[in-house]
Protein backbone atom coordinates (compact mmCIF):
# COMPACT_ATOMS: atom_id res chain seq x y z
CA UNK A 1 0.00 0.00 0.00
CA UNK A 2 1.42 3.46 -0.90
CA UNK A 3 1.77 6.62 0.84
CA UNK A 4 -1.61 8.17 -1.04
CA UNK A 5 -3.80 5.69 -0.32
CA UNK A 6 -2.36 5.25 3.35
CA UNK A 7 -2.40 8.90 4.15
CA UNK A 8 -6.71 9.21 3.08
CA UNK A 9 -7.11 5.65 5.53
CA UNK A 10 -5.57 7.96 7.90
CA UNK A 11 -7.66 11.09 7.34
CA UNK A 12 -11.11 9.08 7.32
CA UNK A 13 -10.21 7.52 10.58
CA UNK A 14 -9.98 10.83 12.18
CA UNK A 15 -12.66 12.70 10.39
CA UNK A 16 -15.31 9.70 11.17
CA UNK A 17 -13.46 9.13 14.32
CA UNK A 18 -13.42 12.77 16.05
CA UNK A 19 -17.11 12.80 14.22
CA UNK A 20 -18.44 9.62 16.31
CA UNK A 21 -16.50 10.85 19.30
CA UNK A 22 -18.24 14.51 18.91
CA UNK A 23 -22.35 12.91 18.82
CA UNK A 24 -21.19 10.50 21.85
CA UNK A 25 -19.99 13.81 23.77
CA UNK A 26 -22.60 15.09 22.44
CA UNK A 27 -25.18 12.73 23.72
CA UNK A 28 -23.67 11.83 26.90
CA UNK A 29 -23.53 15.78 28.27
CA UNK A 30 -26.06 17.90 26.55
CA UNK A 31 -28.85 15.60 25.54
CA UNK A 32 -28.67 13.70 28.95
CA UNK A 33 -28.31 17.02 30.81
CA UNK A 34 -31.84 18.32 28.75
CA UNK A 35 -33.21 15.17 29.63
CA UNK A 36 -32.46 15.32 33.31
CA UNK A 37 -33.46 18.91 33.28
CA UNK A 38 -36.89 17.45 32.26
CA UNK A 39 -37.46 14.67 34.43
CA UNK A 40 -36.37 17.23 36.88
CA UNK A 41 -39.52 19.50 36.01
CA UNK A 42 -41.77 17.15 35.83
CA UNK A 43 -41.45 16.51 39.23
CA UNK A 44 -41.14 20.41 40.26
CA UNK A 45 -44.59 20.36 38.28
CA UNK A 46 -46.00 17.30 40.09
CA UNK A 47 -45.13 18.74 43.73
CA UNK A 48 -47.33 22.53 42.33
CA UNK A 49 -49.44 20.67 41.45
CA UNK A 50 -50.53 18.80 44.04
CA UNK A 51 -49.92 22.47 46.34
CA UNK A 52 -52.52 23.80 43.81
CA UNK A 53 -55.13 21.04 44.78
CA UNK A 54 -53.78 21.49 48.43
CA UNK A 55 -54.72 25.09 48.30
CA UNK A 56 -58.16 24.60 46.51
CA UNK A 57 -59.39 22.45 49.33
CA UNK A 58 -58.23 25.11 51.87
CA UNK A 59 -60.02 27.60 49.67
CA UNK A 60 -63.05 25.41 49.88
CA UNK A 61 -62.77 24.77 53.31
CA UNK A 62 -62.94 28.29 54.10
CA UNK A 63 -66.37 28.03 52.21
CA UNK A 64 -67.92 25.45 53.83
CA UNK A 65 -66.80 27.16 57.46
CA UNK A 66 -68.51 29.99 56.32
CA UNK A 67 -71.84 28.03 55.59
CA UNK A 68 -71.69 25.28 58.74
CA UNK A 69 -71.20 28.23 61.33
CA UNK A 70 -74.04 29.73 60.74
CA UNK A 71 -77.50 30.57 62.44
CA UNK A 72 -79.46 29.63 59.67
CA UNK A 73 -77.70 26.33 58.69
CA UNK A 74 -77.94 25.42 62.43
CA UNK A 75 -81.87 25.81 62.43
CA UNK A 76 -82.11 24.22 59.12
CA UNK A 77 -80.47 20.88 60.12
CA UNK A 78 -83.23 20.40 62.78
CA UNK A 79 -86.23 21.71 61.43
CA UNK A 80 -85.89 21.13 57.65
CA UNK A 81 -87.43 24.31 56.51
CA UNK A 82 -87.72 24.68 53.18
CA UNK A 83 -87.10 28.21 52.90
CA UNK A 84 -83.49 27.96 53.81
CA UNK A 85 -83.33 25.62 50.48
CA UNK A 86 -84.97 28.42 48.33
CA UNK A 87 -83.39 31.20 49.78
CA UNK A 88 -79.96 30.27 49.49
CA UNK A 89 -79.69 27.42 47.39
CA UNK A 90 -80.17 28.85 44.25
CA UNK A 91 -77.85 28.05 40.71
CA UNK A 92 -76.24 31.22 41.09
CA UNK A 93 -74.91 29.80 44.75
CA UNK A 94 -72.82 26.96 42.85
CA UNK A 95 -71.56 29.68 40.00
CA UNK A 96 -70.20 32.06 42.53
CA UNK A 97 -68.87 29.68 44.84
CA UNK A 98 -67.70 27.20 42.17
CA UNK A 99 -68.79 24.10 43.72
CA UNK A 100 -71.08 21.21 41.99
CA UNK A 101 -72.31 19.93 45.62
CA UNK A 102 -73.82 20.43 48.21
CA UNK A 103 -75.23 18.47 51.41
CA UNK A 104 -76.22 18.81 55.33
CA UNK A 105 -76.52 16.14 57.42
CA UNK A 106 -77.97 15.46 60.97
CA UNK A 107 -76.26 13.55 63.54
CA UNK A 108 -77.64 10.25 62.15
CA UNK A 109 -76.05 10.69 58.94
CA UNK A 110 -79.14 11.70 57.47
CA UNK A 111 -80.04 13.61 54.71
CA UNK A 112 -81.68 16.86 55.07
CA UNK A 113 -80.58 17.99 51.94
CA UNK A 114 -78.54 17.55 48.94
CA UNK A 115 -78.24 19.37 45.82
CA UNK A 116 -75.74 18.97 43.30
CA UNK A 117 -74.90 21.33 40.14
CA UNK A 118 -72.85 21.01 37.22
CA UNK A 119 -70.58 23.91 36.53
CA UNK A 120 -69.08 22.48 33.12
CA UNK A 121 -72.38 21.58 31.89
CA UNK A 122 -74.45 24.37 33.93
CA UNK A 123 -77.42 21.97 34.96
CA UNK A 124 -78.79 20.48 38.08
CA UNK A 125 -78.25 16.80 38.94
CA UNK A 126 -80.19 14.54 41.01
CA UNK A 127 -77.61 11.89 42.52
CA UNK A 128 -78.72 8.55 43.04
CA UNK A 129 -78.96 6.63 46.44
CA UNK A 130 -75.63 5.24 45.81
CA UNK A 131 -74.20 8.60 45.58
CA UNK A 132 -75.74 9.50 48.49
CA UNK A 133 -74.65 6.65 50.60
CA UNK A 134 -70.86 7.45 49.43
CA UNK A 135 -71.14 10.94 50.63
CA UNK A 136 -72.54 9.35 53.80
CA UNK A 137 -70.10 6.60 53.96
CA UNK A 138 -67.80 10.04 54.05
CA UNK A 139 -69.29 11.67 56.85
CA UNK A 140 -69.80 8.25 58.77
CA UNK A 141 -65.91 8.20 60.56
CA UNK A 142 -65.85 11.31 61.61
CA UNK A 143 -66.70 12.94 65.07
CA UNK A 144 -69.79 15.12 65.58
CA UNK A 145 -67.54 17.89 65.74
CA UNK A 146 -65.03 16.86 63.46
CA UNK A 147 -64.35 18.29 59.84
CA UNK A 148 -62.74 16.87 57.01
CA UNK A 149 -61.33 18.25 53.41
CA UNK A 150 -60.24 15.77 50.48
CA UNK A 151 -60.91 14.07 47.61
CA UNK A 152 -63.62 11.25 47.04
CA UNK A 153 -64.36 8.90 44.69
CA UNK A 154 -68.06 10.11 43.70
CA UNK A 155 -70.25 8.98 40.44
CA UNK A 156 -66.96 7.40 39.11
CA UNK A 157 -64.65 10.40 38.89
CA UNK A 158 -62.49 12.30 41.38
CA UNK A 159 -64.26 15.36 43.73
CA UNK A 160 -62.64 17.30 46.04
CA UNK A 161 -64.82 17.71 49.64
CA UNK A 162 -65.02 19.57 52.76
CA UNK A 163 -67.06 18.19 55.40
CA UNK A 164 -67.39 20.24 58.39
CA UNK A 165 -69.68 20.38 61.78
CA UNK A 166 -72.54 22.30 61.89
CA UNK A 167 -72.67 25.28 64.88
CA UNK A 168 -73.81 28.56 65.36
CA UNK A 169 -72.20 31.55 63.90
CA UNK A 170 -70.31 32.39 67.65
CA UNK A 171 -69.51 28.38 66.94
CA UNK A 172 -71.97 27.39 69.71
CA UNK A 173 -72.92 23.99 69.60
CA UNK A 174 -73.90 20.54 70.22
CA UNK A 175 -73.20 19.64 66.55
CA UNK A 176 -76.60 19.26 64.21
CA UNK A 177 -74.76 17.32 61.49
CA UNK A 178 -72.51 18.28 59.00
CA UNK A 179 -72.33 19.80 55.98
CA UNK A 180 -70.52 18.91 52.61
CA UNK A 181 -69.18 21.09 49.52
CA UNK A 182 -67.77 19.03 46.51
CA UNK A 183 -65.99 20.22 43.34
CA UNK A 184 -65.55 17.74 40.71
CA UNK A 185 -62.16 17.37 39.13
CA UNK A 186 -63.27 17.68 35.79
CA UNK A 187 -61.63 19.10 32.51
CA UNK A 188 -62.28 22.69 33.30
CA UNK A 189 -61.11 22.60 36.59
CA UNK A 190 -57.74 20.59 35.21
CA UNK A 191 -57.55 23.43 32.52
CA UNK A 192 -57.63 26.36 35.83
CA UNK A 193 -54.61 24.22 37.38
CA UNK A 194 -52.86 23.18 33.66
CA UNK A 195 -52.77 27.14 33.70
CA UNK A 196 -51.15 27.42 36.55
CA UNK A 197 -48.99 25.20 36.40
CA UNK A 198 -47.69 25.29 32.90
CA UNK A 199 -47.93 22.07 31.89
CA UNK A 200 -50.76 19.72 30.99
CA UNK A 201 -52.26 18.22 34.59
CA UNK A 202 -54.38 15.41 35.11
CA UNK A 203 -56.29 14.12 38.26
CA UNK A 204 -58.01 10.58 37.66
CA UNK A 205 -58.93 7.69 39.83
CA UNK A 206 -55.82 5.33 40.72
CA UNK A 207 -58.82 2.63 39.93
CA UNK A 208 -58.96 3.33 36.55
CA UNK A 209 -55.69 2.30 35.36
CA UNK A 210 -55.41 -0.85 37.68
CA UNK A 211 -55.80 -2.82 34.28
CA UNK A 212 -53.50 -0.08 32.36
CA UNK A 213 -50.55 -1.90 30.69
CA UNK A 214 -49.26 1.64 29.51
CA UNK A 215 -49.23 2.68 33.27
CA UNK A 216 -48.72 -0.86 35.32
CA UNK A 217 -44.56 -0.21 35.72
CA UNK A 218 -45.42 2.97 36.93
CA UNK A 219 -48.02 1.87 39.62
CA UNK A 220 -45.75 -0.66 40.59
CA UNK A 221 -42.71 1.77 41.65
CA UNK A 222 -45.30 4.15 43.48
CA UNK A 223 -47.05 1.73 45.49
CA UNK A 224 -43.46 -0.10 46.47
CA UNK A 225 -42.87 4.14 48.01
CA UNK A 226 -41.32 5.85 45.29
CA UNK A 227 -42.96 9.40 46.02
CA UNK A 228 -42.72 10.51 42.07
CA UNK A 229 -42.02 8.90 38.82
CA UNK A 230 -41.12 10.20 36.05
CA UNK A 231 -40.25 8.69 32.67
CA UNK A 232 -40.23 9.47 28.65
CA UNK A 233 -40.94 5.90 28.15
CA UNK A 234 -44.92 6.40 28.31
CA UNK A 235 -45.51 9.04 25.65
CA UNK A 236 -42.58 9.60 22.68
CA UNK A 237 -43.43 13.30 23.19
CA UNK A 238 -43.76 14.26 26.47
CA UNK A 239 -42.05 13.58 29.69
CA UNK A 240 -44.60 11.93 31.96
CA UNK A 241 -44.56 12.41 36.13
CA UNK A 242 -46.71 10.38 38.20
CA UNK A 243 -48.00 10.52 41.97
CA UNK A 244 -50.34 9.21 44.40
CA UNK A 245 -52.99 11.88 45.98
CA UNK A 246 -54.55 10.32 49.66
CA UNK A 247 -58.43 9.92 49.26
CA UNK A 248 -60.74 10.86 52.30
CA UNK A 249 -60.88 7.50 53.30
CA UNK A 250 -58.38 5.91 50.67
CA UNK A 251 -54.77 5.97 50.33
CA UNK A 252 -53.63 6.02 47.10
CA UNK A 253 -56.98 7.36 45.99
CA UNK A 254 -56.12 9.38 43.09
CA UNK A 255 -53.10 9.69 40.52
CA UNK A 256 -51.68 13.15 39.57
CA UNK A 257 -50.13 13.48 36.51
CA UNK A 258 -48.13 16.26 34.32
CA UNK A 259 -47.01 15.97 30.93
CA UNK A 260 -43.72 18.18 30.26
CA UNK A 261 -43.63 18.57 26.14
CA UNK A 262 -39.88 17.64 24.81
CA UNK A 263 -39.72 20.30 22.52
CA UNK A 264 -36.75 21.84 23.75
CA UNK A 265 -35.18 18.17 23.66
CA UNK A 266 -36.26 17.28 20.13
CA UNK A 267 -35.11 20.77 18.93
CA UNK A 268 -31.51 20.07 20.26
CA UNK A 269 -31.80 16.51 18.71
CA UNK A 270 -32.50 17.92 15.40
CA UNK A 271 -29.64 20.92 16.09
CA UNK A 272 -27.09 18.41 16.68
CA UNK A 273 -28.55 16.32 13.95
CA UNK A 274 -27.64 19.79 11.35
CA UNK A 275 -24.60 20.72 13.32
CA UNK A 276 -23.04 17.19 12.77
CA UNK A 277 -23.67 17.24 9.13
CA UNK A 278 -22.01 20.79 9.07
CA UNK A 279 -19.07 19.56 10.37
CA UNK A 280 -18.48 16.69 8.74
CA UNK A 281 -18.88 18.61 5.75
CA UNK A 282 -16.53 21.17 6.88
CA UNK A 283 -13.77 18.20 8.61
CA UNK A 284 -14.17 16.62 4.80
CA UNK A 285 -13.25 19.71 2.92
CA UNK A 286 -10.17 20.63 5.77
CA UNK A 287 -9.20 16.60 5.42
CA UNK A 288 -9.13 16.88 1.10
CA UNK A 289 -7.23 20.33 1.85
CA UNK A 290 -4.85 18.66 4.44
CA UNK A 291 -4.90 15.40 1.93
CA UNK A 292 -4.27 17.94 -0.82
CA UNK A 293 -1.35 19.91 0.66
CA UNK A 294 0.55 16.79 2.00
CA UNK A 295 0.52 14.96 -1.18
CA UNK A 296 1.88 18.22 -3.00
CA UNK A 297 4.37 18.96 -1.07
CA UNK A 298 5.90 15.30 0.68
CA UNK A 299 4.10 12.73 -0.61
CA UNK A 300 4.55 13.27 -4.42
CA UNK A 301 7.87 14.70 -3.73
CA UNK A 302 9.12 11.37 -1.45
CA UNK A 303 7.49 9.27 -5.18
CA UNK A 304 9.29 11.01 -7.22
CA UNK A 305 12.53 10.64 -5.28
CA UNK A 306 11.80 6.87 -5.18
CA UNK A 307 11.14 6.97 -8.85
CA UNK A 308 14.40 8.54 -9.75
CA UNK A 309 16.27 6.30 -7.30
CA UNK A 310 14.75 3.15 -9.11
CA UNK A 311 15.41 4.26 -12.81
CA UNK A 312 18.98 5.23 -11.75
CA UNK A 313 19.42 1.94 -10.32
CA UNK A 314 17.97 -0.02 -12.74
CA UNK A 315 19.70 1.31 -15.66
CA UNK A 316 22.92 1.64 -13.95
CA UNK A 317 23.53 5.15 -15.21
CA UNK A 318 24.40 8.07 -12.47
CA UNK A 319 24.27 11.04 -14.77
CA UNK A 320 20.70 12.49 -13.78
CA UNK A 321 20.28 15.03 -10.73
CA UNK A 322 17.71 15.19 -8.46
CA UNK A 323 15.68 18.78 -8.87
CA UNK A 324 15.44 20.23 -5.22
CA UNK A 325 12.77 21.78 -4.58
CA UNK A 326 11.30 23.94 -1.40
CA UNK A 327 13.97 24.39 1.74
CA UNK A 328 13.06 21.90 3.56
CA UNK A 329 14.02 18.39 5.17
CA UNK A 330 13.36 16.56 1.69
CA UNK A 331 14.95 18.95 0.07
CA UNK A 332 18.03 18.16 1.97
CA UNK A 333 17.50 14.74 1.01
CA UNK A 334 17.44 15.41 -2.55
CA UNK A 335 20.28 17.77 -2.48
CA UNK A 336 22.27 15.20 -0.26
CA UNK A 337 21.98 12.48 -3.20
CA UNK A 338 23.22 14.72 -5.26
CA UNK A 339 26.04 14.77 -3.35
CA UNK A 340 26.35 11.24 -3.30
CA UNK A 341 26.05 10.84 -7.06
CA UNK A 342 28.42 13.54 -7.63
CA UNK A 343 31.33 11.49 -5.27
CA UNK A 344 30.55 8.48 -6.88
CA UNK A 345 30.97 10.10 -10.52
CA UNK A 346 34.04 11.76 -9.60
CA UNK A 347 36.89 10.74 -11.06
CA UNK A 348 39.41 9.18 -9.08
CA UNK A 349 43.34 10.40 -9.22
Amino acid sequence: MNLKKKSVIILAVIIFGLGAFYLALFKLIILNDLAKMEMDQAEKNIVRLESILNSNLKTMEKKSLDWSSWDDTYDYAKSGDSDYIETNLQVNTFTDMGIDLFAILDTEERYKTVSQYNLSENKSIQPTQEDKDSLADAVAGLEEDEGITGFLSYQNQPIALSIQPIFTTNGDGPSRGHLVMGRFIDQEYLNNVSSIVLSDSKVSLKANHDNDDLYGQALKELESGTDIYTSDKLDEENIIGLSFYRGINQDNLLLTEVKISRVLFSQAEQDMLYFNVFAMVAMLLCGWAMYHFVSRSIIDRITNLSNFMSVSNHEGTLGARVTPEGSDEITELEESINGLIDQATKPKK
